[in-house]
């Protein structure tokens, strides 16, 4: 068992939220709404046991763990949003007719986090032999941003075939590291304030977008569709949060079996000292651009195809500004030379900066085809085929399948350290995490003649995801997980999954009706596994599944329908 009970956390989450909209027609032409939006995330992290008092321990080689949780804490996210938007239909404009949009918007949210390691220490094992120790008194971050914004678009339909949409958006944000309560070593706020950092950085970045339909033929039953967007990624609090005056120094000490403790210093990362955000940062963006065909072949019969590409840059990471390295190469147990880049100033030299990497990208490939018919004589079917490639290298590139966060991500928000030393990037770009080459859909409902019962089902298959052999290497800079192939050299097993449900009104009347259903998930009951054990080629357990689908499983539900039919 890789966590055991009392090394797992148990979540307390409480997601309060509110929206209120307004709308007013200034005339059957023009109308105008307003949208405010508010969002509160609270999350509290303690050990399921409810023991505070037993440090963690984790075998690298092996990633099993025991003890208390790793780190405990908690998290709260808020997000304010309010929104304006102008529309006014246009008639017989330079010989189109226009729906004009034109409006504002304005976001402020920030984030608060504690991290505490219970006991301040936690200890990692090499092959159950003690190796090191990692520790920090409780600490506490956050971040905020306000980005306001303008935006303008027009729908012109000019003739009976053709369809342009064209826009444009322009956002001015502000990151900023913000004053946020101190706590004590439990946790608790102690009424003090730890002062932020103000301002890191501005972005003013423009979005333009474009949308074309075109009518092949003059029964309208052919469309030609494309668009272009550019798209920005607004700012991520978790991004410019490792630089809070509240983060204390993470110490890192190395067992000496000369002394019998851990007595060898390996490293200090104060955040004060050895974190930095470049001022200069750039907002992240994407190109995204498609183009497809849909063709109705009969009234209950349709078929599209579409091909769509993206073009991503400017992802954020970490990069190791003060540190100087020197290639060399290691010699792995089963004989394969590994190359290297060893630390040859001193650790505390090391500035580990936020900013836009050299080389972070992603592309994207995906062909599209789908099959739909329409509900008729008492059946409907929706199917669809993608075939896609995705690589590149991103922040996510360096999480491992078992991971909690192993998904594709394009930030290094949420204890993400990957790309501070150069031996992560080793063989890191490839296949990103969510890359599926191979994905199927398909969902429909039969209606049983004569019983009043309605068969829906839904069916998934798609490939699994990728992952690559690593190993764990000792430097002078500590042990760095380096892979050893090519990012996406290996694959989990793909699925197929297949959900049915069985339903029949078994009342009814003008008070309404009463619905019985009975579900099947995963009826084929797919065993495929989700995460493996570890990925480091020279450990016991390398590449044996720890997580699996879930498993076959029935449910009986009654849905009550209230109001006549």
């Amino acid at each position: 068992q890789l966590k055991p009970f009392e090394a797992t956390l148990r979540r307390h989450a409480h997601v309060p939220t509110m929206n209120v909209s307004l709308m007013h027609s200034l005339s059957p032409n023009t109308l105008w709404d307003i949208r405010i939006g508010h969002f509160a995330y609270s999350q509290e992290n303690d050990p399921s046991s409810g023991n505070f008092t037993t440090p963690n321990r984790f075998d690298e080689t092996t990633s099993v763990s025991s003890g208390a949780p790793q780190e405990i804490g908690s998290l709260r996210l808020v997000r304010t949003t309010g929104k304006a938007t102008l529309t006014h239909y246009q008639r017989g404009f330079l010989r189109a007719n226009h729906e004009w949009k034109f409006g504002t918007q304005f976001e402020k949210g920030d984030h608060r986090e504690t991290q505490i390691i219970p006991t301040g220490t936690r200890f990692v094992d090499r092959k159950g032999q003690p190796f090191r120790t990692v520790s920090r008194s409780p600490s506490v971050n956050g971040g905020q941003f306000v980005t306001a914004a303008l935006f303008a678009t027009d729908t012109m339909t000019i003739g009976e075939r053709l369809t342009v949409n064209a826009g444009v958006r322009f956002d001015h944000s502000r990151a900023i590291v913000q004053d946020i309560p101190a706590i004590d070593v439990e946790g608790r706020e102690t009424g003090g304030i730890v002062p932020g950092l103000g301002t890191m950085y501005t972005w003013n970045s423009l979005s333009p977008r474009l949308g074309v339909t075109f009518r092949l033929t003059g029964d309208g039953r052919t469309l030609l569709r494309s668009s272009y967007g550019r798209f920005h990624q607004g700012v991520l609090t978790g991004e410019i949060s490792p630089i809070h005056p509240g983060i204390t120094p993470t110490t890192t000490m190395q067992f000496d079996p000369e002394t019998g403790g851990y007595t060898r210093l390996v490293s200090v990362v104060d955040p004060k000292i050895n974190v930095l955000v470049d001022p200069y940062t750039r907002s992240p963006l994407t190109d995204e651009y498609s183009i497809g065909v849909d063709r109705e072949l009969t009234r209950y019969l349709a078929v599209s195809a579409a091909y769509v590409y993206k073009s991503g840059r400017d992802y954020i990471g970490w990069t190791d500004v003060g540190g100087q390295y020197r290639e060399e190469t290691r010699t792995m147990p089963d004989g394969r030379v590994v190359p290297v880049h060893v630390l040859t100033n001193f650790t505390s030299d090391r500035r580990f900066m936020v900013t836009n990497p050299d080389g972070y990208s992603m592309k994207y490939n995906g062909l599209v085809v789908a099959v739909e018919k329409r509900s008729s004589n008492g059946w409907q079917l929706f199917g669809s085929y993608t075939f896609s490639r995705v690589e590149g290298l991103q922040a996510s590139n360096g999480l491992s399948i078992a991971s909690a966060s192993g998904g594709q991500s394009s930030t290094i928000a949420g204890n993400v350290i990957y790309g501070r030393d150069p031996n992560d990037l080793t063989n890191a770009r490839g296949r990103l995490p969510n890359d599926r080459p191979h994905m199927f859909k398909a969902m429909g409902s039969f209606e049983v003649p004569h019983t009043g019962l309605t068969i829906a089902g839904n069916m998934q298959y798609f490939t699994g995801k990728p992952w690559a052999a690593t190993a764990q290497v000792d430097l002078p800079q500590g042990t760095q997980r380096i892979f050893l192939e090519p990012r996406g050299s290996r694959r989990v097993a793909s699925q197929a999954l297949l959900d049915l449900r069985v339903s029949r009104t078994v009342l009814s009347g003008g008070w309404g009706s009463v619905e019985l259903l009975v579900d099947v998930l995963n009826t084929l009951n797919s065993t495929a596994e989700e995460s493996l054990a570890t990925d480091n080629l020279y450990a016991p357990n390398f590449g044996q599944p720890t997580v699996f689908t879930d498993p076959r499983r029935a449910m009986i539900g009654v849905r009550l329908i209230l109001g006549a039919e």
